[in-house]
């Protein structure tokens, strides 16, 4: 079990990035002004050129069916996400390489901006979130330059044998990478914080994905050089990646709900009911965490005073209470780092890693000074007997001084008399209590 849990744990937090990712919890859509100024940037990357291109195309020789079907394809291909944490990867790349295969260069980014933006009104119809224009628009930078290397240079007559074609298509591809990269630097690291390196593995992904999609757009376009044929063929895919999409997300749900249900086992499993504390199993597994380190802490053990005696004369509702009000207070003076116990009837432990015995005494001595601050409860002051102990190197060990605080315990005990006294803030008989049945002593 000890060898699952590492392997359990990082698949919860791989689904937990995943589900933050995907509702948008840590993306900040009320974007200060650097923020917005970010992605006008970014957009402006694609807006500039994509325009000053789209003034030159000559409409009259525009395909217009394989344009409009490339265009809605790749729209639709938009919308099939593949969530890896923070990431997500989209099928489009085999639709881009057909549309510099078979359109005018000139008219690619328009196109794929169109489809972005089409896809992004797709997603906010089905209530998912979607982009606004000004990121639509950033998102298209990465055909700005693919578009412009294949305008400028032409690919010559598209054919498979053609080492033209694929030194340009090659080329277009690394200047794609490129743009991508410099619009999602703006977009993230400028505009967001996103630290590079893990902008960096994000688009790992992506490129990866890309590249492995690429020679299917150019197989298609060589095939059906008539164009419309093309798109449906580079489409396709797309259909069963969203398939297989869907099924993902449903088997990522469940996962979110079996994680979310683990940690709640797990937690009640470590959890003392009455008090809200750790209990004993939990204490034992901080002992054994520090023990395969530097087995360096501090140890303080408390005996409630007086509970017995609550619970015989006033119940035990009263005598929980009394446990409760314990654990509030050595809970709230014990460091956050700290782990804190009840480990059966009135015995509770605070185990502080690393920590020496003046911070272990001073840590006790806040314990105490909580305790008597406290109200009485059914007239009998809140105390307990406290013990405190040191381990590691150069000293005793944690389980000798497990022992050591135990017996401080007692040594406080003999010293207060606790046994030979009852504190009481008010006196037994003006403390509400039932009459006992007639013919009861």
């Amino acid at each position: 079990m000890g060898q699952r849990e590492p392997r359990i744990d990082a698949l919860v937090r791989r689904a937990a990035h995943i589900s933050e990712s995907r509702s948008g919890d840590g993306v900040r859509t009320d974007a200060p002004r650097r923020d917005r100024e970010a992605l006008v940037v970014a957009a402006g990357l694609f807006a500039l050129p994509a325009a000053w291109m789209l003034a030159g195309v000559d409409l009259g020789r525009l395909p217009l069916i394989t344009f409009l079907l490339a265009t809605l394809a790749y729209g639709a291909a938009s919308t099939v996400e593949f969530e890896v944490g923070a990431a997500a990867a989209v099928p489009t790349q085999p639709l881009l390489i057909v549309m510099l295969l078979l359109l005018p260069a000139a008219i690619v980014p328009f196109a794929v901006f169109v489809g972005l933006g089409l896809g992004s009104a797709w997603i906010r119809w089905h209530g998912r979130r979607s982009e606004p224009l000004l990121a639509t628009a950033s998102s298209a930078v990465h055909a700005v330059g693919p578009a412009v290397v294949v305008g400028a240079i032409g690919l010559g007559t598209p054919d498979a044998g053609s080492m033209r074609m694929w030194l340009v298509l090659g080329f277009a591809f690394l200047v794609q990478a490129v743009g991508d990269l410099a619009s999602s630097w703006i977009r993230n690291c400028l505009g967001l914080g996103v630290a590079p390196a893990e902008l960096a593995a994000m688009l790992r992904w992506s490129l990866r994905v890309d590249v492995l999609l690429a020679p299917l757009g150019v197989a298609a376009a060589l095939a059906f050089p008539s164009g419309p044929m093309a798109v449906v063929v580079a489409a396709t895919p797309s259909l069963l990646l969203s398939v297989i999409a869907r099924d993902r997300r449903g088997h990522i749900d469940g996962l979110i709900e079996l994680s979310s249900a683990f940690h709640e086992a797990t937690d009640r499993a470590r959890r003392d009911q009455l008090t809200g504390l750790g209990n004993r199993l939990a204490w034992d597994e901080a002992l054994a965490a520090v023990e395969r380190g530097d087995g360096r802490a501090g140890v303080i053990m408390l005996d409630v005073d007086w509970l017995k005696v609550v619970n015989d004369d006033f119940g035990h509702d009263a005598g929980d209470r009394l446990l409760r009000v314990v654990a509030g207070v050595v809970d709230a003076v014990a460091p956050e780092d700290s782990t804190v116990c009840r480990l059966g009837g009135d015995e509770f432990g605070v185990l502080l890693a690393g920590c020496d015995r003046a911070e272990a005494e001073q840590i006790a001595s806040f314990v105490r000074a909580g305790l008597a601050a406290c109200a009485p409860v059914h007239g009998t002051t809140v105390s307990a007997s406290i013990g405190t102990a040191v381990a590691g190197p150069g000293a005793m060990s944690l389980q000798a001084a497990l022992q050591e605080a135990d017996r401080d315990i007692y040594r406080h005990k003999a010293a207060r008399g606790r046994s030979r006294s009852r504190p009481r803030s008010v006196s037994a008989a003006q403390v509400s209590r039932p009459d006992p049945p007639m013919g009861e002593a």
